[in-house]
């Protein structure tokens, strides 16, 4: 059997057994929410539990390092390196722990093995096993291996010393850093780009939701500024509307409505991944409709040129009260509704100039 070790997120040291950090709860979310006393679950079990899937799916390894990454509302990722042979690979170990993520960890697995066929080269990350592993009191916990996107961290917005808003990299290893205007404008492109990519215009069924407060993309800075983005969760594979008539025109209404809701939910975040719910500045919406554009070009059944065509009919009145209607479809108690209706017509205005 393997030998393991189990670290807490940044620690150098390895976590030991029946130290106050062992035995202490799991938060149940980025926000460090307590757990309710049914739900709670030690940092201690979950490495146990952790240690029970990986001694099931990588027995032949020689040592696991295993390291938990954050506490999601979804997932509590772990990061655990492998040794075998001399040589090292990387996994990441999804556990459901809260009773949202026991519901659809299943769901996820299934569609991000599904998804992955869908696009090539792939933007998801490949899935392995999943399995329940069951603990001394009974309780199951869910879990499934999947790629590690060695070298890519979570961003958010985040306020610059001039009092601007600019997106900044959590670098665990070289330190967080902001990006520029540049790689900012990258960043979103890619991510619209990831997202069209899997979008479906006959059936449009579509990645949704997803969230950049959550930390859905990560992002790889390599030494010569250029970005690389991916997307590493697949919550559902829906259509948000009716699928009767799969005309010409039903297709681009579709495809306008998905850019529409595309370009509004790609300016929000939380400031620093945890606080008040922010608006990303124009850059965003530029890089949006880039690759919203640069997926069009690859897709043969929806083709960017007959799109152009058929949104230069559109005014921008017109545009409006389609977002409005969209947005009117949000969930009433949303919070990002006040944020949004604040700039909708600003939005709207500057979309409109730019898909032209």
């Amino acid at each position: 059997m393997p030998e393991f070790e189990f670290f807490m997120y940044q620690d150098k040291l390895p976590l030991q057994k029946n130290s106050a950090a062992w035995n202490a709860f799991l938060p149940l979310d980025r926000k460090a929410s307590s757990p309710s006393s049914d739900a709670a679950l030690s940092y201690g079990d979950y490495f146990l539990a952790v240690r029970g899937f990986s001694d099931k799916h990588f027995s032949d390894a020689e040592k696991i390092s295993v390291c938990i990454q954050k506490h999601g509302e979804f997932y509590h990722p772990a990061r655990a390196e492998i040794l075998k042979d001399g040589k090292s690979a990387c996994f990441v170990i999804n556990a459901a722990v809260s009773d949202i993520g026991k519901h659809c960890i299943e769901r996820e697995y299934l569609l991000l093995k599904t998804l992955g066929r869908l696009v090539s080269p792939p933007f998801i990350p490949e899935v392995y096993a999943i399995d329940r592993i069951q603990l001394e009191d009974g309780r199951e916990i869910p879990m499934f291996s999947g790629q590690w996107f060695d070298g890519y961290h979570e961003f958010h917005l985040s306020q610059n010393s001039d009092g601007s808003m600019g997106l900044v990299v959590w670098d665990t290893d070289k330190g967080n850093y902001f990006l520029s205007e540049e790689q900012a404008l990258s960043l979103y492109q890619q991510a619209a780009k990831i997202l069209t990519l899997y979008y479906n215009p006959d059936t449009f069924e579509q990645i949704f939701p997803w969230h950049h407060a959550a930390g859905d993309f990560v992002v790889k800075c390599d030494d010569a500024h250029q970005m690389d983005v991916k997307l590493i969760t697949v919550r559902q594979y829906v259509s948000p509307m009716e699928c009767e008539e799969n005309d010409a025109e039903a297709v681009m209404d579709g495809l306008l409505a998905f850019l529409i809701n595309l370009s509004i939910r790609m300016r929000l975040d939380r400031a620093d991944g945890v606080s008040e719910i922010v608006w990303a500045d124009d850059i965003a919406l530029k890089g949006t409709v880039q690759g919203f554009s640069d997926a069009l070009k690859l897709k043969a059944s929806c083709p960017e040129k007959a799109f152009r065509n058929y949104i230069a009919s559109w005014g921008e009145e017109e545009l409006s009260e389609m977002a409005e209607a969209i947005v009117g479809s949000y969930h009433p108690q949303s919070p990002e509704i006040p944020i949004i209706k604040q700039r909708l017509q600003s939005h709207i205005a500057l979309l409109s100039k730019l898909i032209r």
